[in-house]
C-alpha cells in the first residue's frame, strides 16, 4: 500500500504528498520515461547509463533527474504532475544551471513535453536556452562529443544525439 498511496499524491497519514517524498518516488516516475518516452527521443543515457551515473555523481543529473521525473509522472495517475513541473521548471530556470550537455538535455526534454501539453510559446523559450546553451559550450561542434564523453562511447553517442549533425 506504501508505494501505491505515494504515486496517488497522498501519504500513509493521509495527506497529500510533500515535493521530497514525490522526488524521492523510489524510481517509478523515471522508469516511466524510459518505458514510455525516451525511446522517441534517445538523445540522453540509456537507462542502465543513466541510472549507474544518478549513484556515482548525483550532481550532475539533478535537473536533468527533475525533468524525467515530471515525464515519468505525465504517464502516471496521480496529482503530482504540477508538482513535479514546478521543481524541474524551478531548477531550469535558476541561476545556478550548469552550462553544460546535461542542462541542454534536460532543456530540450521539458520543451518537448511542454510542447505536447500544447504550451508552445514557454516551449519555444526552453528551446531557445537549450539552444544558446549548446552553442556557447561548442556542443554543436564535432569535437564536443570525444572531449565531453570521459572516455565513455555511450556518453560520447549521447552528446552526438543531442545536436544533430
Amino acid at each position: 500500500m506504501r508505494g501505491r498511496e505515494r504515486y496517488e499524491g497522498s501519504s500513509p497519514e493521509g495527506t497529500i504528498a510533500s515535493a521530497s517524498e514525490i522526488i524521492d518516488d523510489g524510481g517509478h516516475f523515471v522508469s516511466r520515461y524510459f518505458e514510455f518516452f525516451h525511446k522517441a527521443h534517445p538523445f540522453i543515457l540509456p537507462r542502465r547509463q543513466f541510472l549507474e551515473r544518478v549513484q556515482s555523481d548525483p550532481s550532475s543529473l539533478d535537473h536533468l533527474l527533475r525533468v524525467l521525473k515530471y515525464i515519468g509522472a505525465l504517464y502516471t495517475p496521480g496529482p503530482q504532475t504540477d508538482t513535479l513541473r514546478r521543481l524541474a521548471h524551478e531548477k531550469l530556470t535558476s541561476h545556478d544551471l550548469p552550462s553544460n550537455g546535461f542542462s541542454v538535455q534536460a532543456l530540450l526534454l521539458f520543451s518537448i513535453a511542454i510542447h505536447c501539453s500544447d504550451e508552445y510559446a514557454a516551449a519555444e523559450i526552453y528551446l531557445d536556452k537549450a539552444i544558446d546553451i549548446a552553442l556557447s559550450i561548442g556542443l554543436n561542434t564535432s569535437d564536443f562529443a570525444l572531449q565531453n564523453a570521459e572516455n565513455d562511447a555511450i556518453l560520447a553517442e549521447s552528446w552526438r544525439r543531442t545536436w544533430w549533425k
